[in-house]
Parts: C-alpha cells; structure tokens; sequence
C-alpha cells in the first residue's frame, strides 16, 4: 500500500473514485444484521479523499463503466474527434516498442543467473496455458506479469491490497476450487502455480501450508524467489524519502536480510513429514512432495520439465527455490 500511495499523482481537474471490491466488510456486515446488530459497512482502506465512494464487484463496476462510455453521447461525439484517432495510433506504437522490450529482456543460456524477467519467460514456455498463477512476489510482480502476459480470465491471481503472506493458503484453496470445477471433467486437470517471493513465503507459517497441502493431497507448485530478504520496505521508503540515509542502506542495516537463507527446498519436504534427515540418500523419488533449489537458467528450466507431469498428472507437490539476482 505504501508503494501505491506514494506514487499517487493527478491533475488538479482529475476527479478520484474509490470502488471497494472487497469482501470482508460485506461479510462483517452480513454477520452483524444476522445476530440483529446494526449494519454498518466499513471502507477499509479510506484515508485518501475521494469524490464518492461505492461498494461493488469488480466485474460490474467494470461492465457499467464499459457500457457508460459506449451509450453515453457526449462521449461517443467526443471520440469521434480526429486527435484520438492519432492518440491510438501513437499508444499502439508505444504499446508494441513495450512488448518488444519486454521479450527482449530474458536472456536464456544454460549458464545464465535467474532474475524475475527469465523465471517468468521460462514459466511461460514450460507450464501448460492452462496454469493458474498465485502471485506472491511484491516487489517483482510486475516484470514477472509482463514475462507471463496471461490472458485468460482467472490465470492470474493476485493480492489486490496487503496482506504478506496471503498466497501460502490461497493456493492451496485455489486449487480445490478448481477441482471441484474439474470433477465432471477427468480428462481435465489444471495446475495451479504459486510464485511467492521469500518474505512473503516466511510470513505465512509456510510450514503449517505446506503440511496441510501434503496431509490432504492437494498438489501444487511452488516457485520461491530467494533474493535473500524483504525488498519491499527498502522500495517503500525510496519513494517517500528519496534523498535520506535509506538511499545506500542495506538490507541489514534497515534489518530487512534474509542472511543466511533458509534452505526452502529442504523445508518443504520436511514440512510435509518426508524421511529427509532419516536416510542418508538423496533419492527421494517415492515422496509426495520434492523440493529443488537452482541458481542458473539450465538448472530451472530442467527442474520445470517435469513439474506438468508430477504436480498436474501425478498430483504430487513440488516447491523449486530460485536464487535470483539480488
């Protein structure tokens, strides 16, 4: 939220709506006149003014706005005007440079470091379209939303305020909704692709997540972006004092490091009751969870390979750590 509030501009004519799609105060609301309480619905995030206010689904505030501005006159009249044609032109043009730039940014040799712009091209191109993607990357959500460009509706499920750590448990929900869609389907079984930066995985009791998702069988992939700590509020900070003591600071000495990193791979194999730490092997084959760590593009896009497979077929889990670029 610091992020977004910081980087809020606008002109002074810019008329400023808020549309509250959440429903944890519908929910509240609804408890409250069961037991015979008042029913109050609180705005949750309101402490920026606004010219009105309104609670709704997204899908309807977007399809009445979408409808307004094809029925109403004096905006279809207004369209009609030259100068937006020439406006579309110029956007399709910079939209396309965009795209270009975007693609551009992977590099992909075997032997290449991962960073957000190759994990997600290599995501892209190694799981099925069908995937859905739970995103718990904060501060690289972005470019890895760029890399993946999903656009199927539901492909891509995302916070849509705070709330660190949300994604170890919605995942595991996301994926028994989706098989409850399935069960008339068997020829049809999706996976589902939790993303999750570091902070964000150690936030949420991953441990409890990922023992849960083994105790009931509920496969699904995990990608942990280990960028050794919690990037966010360094981000945060920038924005709201961009020529403070912040500026050169590091991660330690705004106590945000994650040094030394756990081993993400390991625990989530032990979180899930396997025989890791009883047997001196590595075969751990006839588990139901396994865990990678890679640090190189050769090394990811091989432990990918088999994540269709395994988790969507075999429904198994799987969690690869991903040392990515700090």
């Amino acid at each position: 939220m610091a992020d977004g509030y910081a980087r809020v501009t606008g002109r002074p004519q810019a008329i400023l709506v808020h549309v509250d799609v959440s429903t944890q105060a519908l929910g509240q609301g609804i408890h409250n006149a069961s037991v015979g309480r008042v029913l109050i619905f609180i705005f949750a995030v309101s402490f920026f003014p606004a010219h009105g206010r309104w609670k709704v689904d997204s899908y309807t505030a977007v399809t009445q706005l979408v409808d307004y501005i094809k029925s109403d006159v004096s905006i279809t009249t207004s369209l009609k005007d030259p100068k937006y044609e020439a406006r579309g032109v110029v956007r399709a043009a910079v939209h396309k440079a965009r795209v270009e730039k975007i693609v551009s940014q992977p590099r992909l040799d075997d032997g290449d470091g991962l960073d957000i712009h190759n994990v997600g091209s290599l995501l892209k191109t190694s799981v099925a379209d069908s995937t859905t993607f739970v995103v718990g990357a904060v501060t690289l959500a972005k470019e890895l939303y760029n890399q993946l460009q999903r656009d199927r509706p539901g492909s891509w499920i995302n916070c849509g305020g705070t709330g660190i750590g949300w994604s170890n448990g919605a995942m595991l929900g996301v994926k028994m909704a989706l098989a409850d869609l399935e069960r008339d389907e068997p020829h049809r079984s999706s996976l589902v692709c939790q993303v999750v930066g570091d902070e964000s995985f150690m936030s949420a009791a991953p441990s409890s997540a990922l023992w849960v998702a083994s105790k009931y069988e509920i496969p699904v992939l995990t990608i942990v972006l280990n960028n050794g700590g919690w990037k966010a509020p360094q981000n945060s900070t920038q924005l709201v004092y961009p020529h403070d003591l912040n500026t050169n600071a590091s991660d330690d000495e705004i106590n945000t490091s994650f040094h030394p990193t756990p081993n993400y791979a390991a625990l989530e194999e032990a979180a899930a009751g396997s025989n890791v730490g009883w047997k001196n092997t590595l075969d751990n084959s006839g588990t139901w969870v396994k865990g990678l760590r890679v640090g190189a593009v050769g090394e990811f896009r091989e432990a990918l390979q088999p994540a269709n497979l395994r988790v969507a077929q075999e429904g198994k889990g799987m969690l690869i750590e991903v040392e990515v670029t700090k």
